[in-house]
């Protein structure tokens, strides 16, 4: 039976300050069709998206009850990750797409070594304050 084509959540987070990842498995390709976020916080918050090791988005979510999705659209084989990052707090985000079956030869065998590393920690958002 073929492998079913619906709408996934890749990958979320509620807080910020790590990535987290998706491993697409051996067979498989991860199709990335949106990032969406809410930010209640009292300061801008930055989602960050990767998809096969490349960056896909940087978005800055205004604070104050904010939310909004994005287009995009990237993909991440058989191996790879499809990762996210949040530079504030009070913020939550997601990415979604598809995980479709993939019949190239390089889909069925994983790369060696495993889950691939985390990407390394992003610069913060430059934050400034007003003072009165």
């Amino acid at each position: 039976m073929p492998w079913p084509v619906y709408s996934e959540r890749l990958v979320a987070s509620v807080d910020g300050g790590h990535w987290v990842q998706f491993l697409v498995p051996a067979g498989r390709r991860a199709i990335v069709k949106s990032v969406s976020a809410s930010n209640w916080g009292p300061s801008t918050s930055r989602v960050h998206v990767q998809a096969g090791g490349f960056y896909v988005m940087i978005a800055d979510f205004p604070a104050a009850i904010a939310s909004k999705a994005l287009d995009v659209m990237a993909v991440a084989y058989a191996g790879e990750a499809v990762a996210l990052y949040i530079d504030g707090p009070q913020c939550h985000a997601q990415v979604a797409g598809w995980v479709l079956e993939d019949p190239s030869e390089r889909a069925s065998q994983l790369p060696a070594g495993g889950e691939p590393p985390l990407p390394p920690d992003p610069p913060l958002l430059d934050r400034v304050e007003h003072h009165s």
